[in-house]
């Protein structure tokens, strides 16, 4: 835990500024001692308990200052490690900040600016996030479309971005039991559809509060690759392609619906454009990037340019399967 303290959570490997390591091995030696007597509870999941017989209580020397350190002790001088005093937990806080919000490859210069927010704001995260996602930087074309979107974030856009409906999750409700004729206990999933989603999720590589280990998902790059695209692609286009609303599948019935008329009511007036415009108006909505050479309406789907969509046909949900499995779509 002293370690992971220190590494994962609040100062990183190496200092921002200098690019000395920010610890030795004997910082975390003798920090490891400072956290002595600290176990988990006996009674109370997720709930840590001191017991001070088996407290180290001797001398100890940790990141050049002595004494005989217990845990806010620890924590208030890993919080003073810096030039100004708390910088290097601030850069390393913001660094996590902007990789997560901004681009998984940090902007130094940026990162300062937010660690010296933090700081004046005794390191209150509010400011932090006001002050990135009002930005030029934030809405810099150099960092639009940067990020790739994890499994969970690919999931949500499309069931948010299309207008899907699926079962409300209640908590309460539980597996039902049945019991077959030879005495086989067997239970039906409340909410199939939701599970589905979940299970997209972990077969994109993140299952939900199962992270791989303290440090969570490594993010970024890590998560496209051939295969993991493909399945995208087609998840994507059973979603949007409304094939999982009402069909039963292996025994199990999904309720997944795609909207054509809530999606396309994204764009002002969508109702007088013809299926070119339209389509164009929705790719900007959609997608993080502009496409090249005119966009899916220039040749993909070569929509009628004399006539206005007309909701009854396949036009905007055939729009829809198209736009899903472009590599942009992966972007936000």
């Amino acid at each position: 835990y002293a370690r992971e303290l220190m590494e994962l959570f609040t100062l990183g490997l190496f200092d921002p500024k200098t690019g000395k390591p920010n610890y030795t091995e004997a910082d975390i030696q003798n920090s490891a001692r400072a956290l002595t007597g600290w176990m988990p509870s006996l009674i109370a999941p997720f709930v840590g308990q001191f017991n001070i017989s088996l407290h180290d209580s001797t001398s100890k020397t940790f990141l050049g200052q002595t004494g005989d350190f217990a845990l806010s002790d620890i924590v208030n001088i890993i919080f003073d490690q810096g030039t100004p005093s708390g910088y290097t937990a601030a850069y390393w806080v913001c660094q996590k900040i902007y990789q997560e919000f901004v681009y998984f490859v940090p902007n130094t210069s940026v990162i300062d600016a937010m660690a010296n927010i933090m700081l004046k704001n005794s390191f209150a995260i509010a400011p932090v996030m006001q002050a990135l996602l009002s930005s030029a930087h934030f809405y810099d074309n150099s960092v639009i479309g940067a990020q790739i979107k994890s499994p969970v974030t690919y999931v949500g856009t499309l069931v948010r971005e299309f207008a899907m409906t699926y079962p409300a999750f209640d908590p309460t409700e539980p597996f039902v039991l049945s019991t077959d004729a030879t005495g086989i206990n067997t239970y039906s999933d409340p909410n199939p559809t939701l599970t589905l989603l979940t299970a997209i999720c972990n077969q994109q590589g993140q299952e939900l509060l199962n992270p791989p280990n303290v440090k969570g998902w490594p993010g970024g790059e890590t998560w496209l690759s051939a295969g993991s695209f493909e399945n995208r692609e087609l998840y994507s286009a059973y979603m949007t392609g409304d094939l999982l609303d009402g069909n039963t599948i292996n025994g199990v019935t999904y309720n997944l619906a795609f909207h054509p008329v809530q999606y396309r009511g994204q764009i002002t007036n969508s109702s007088t454009m013809n299926e070119g415009q339209l389509f164009s108006a929705l790719e900007t909505v959609s997608l993080p990037v502009a496409l090249k050479s005119g966009g899916l309406e220039a040749g993909t789907l070569t929509p009628d340019p004399s006539a206005t969509d007309d909701l009854n046909d396949n036009a905007v949900p055939k729009f829809a399967v198209a736009l899903t499995q472009l590599p942009e779509f992966q972007l936000f």
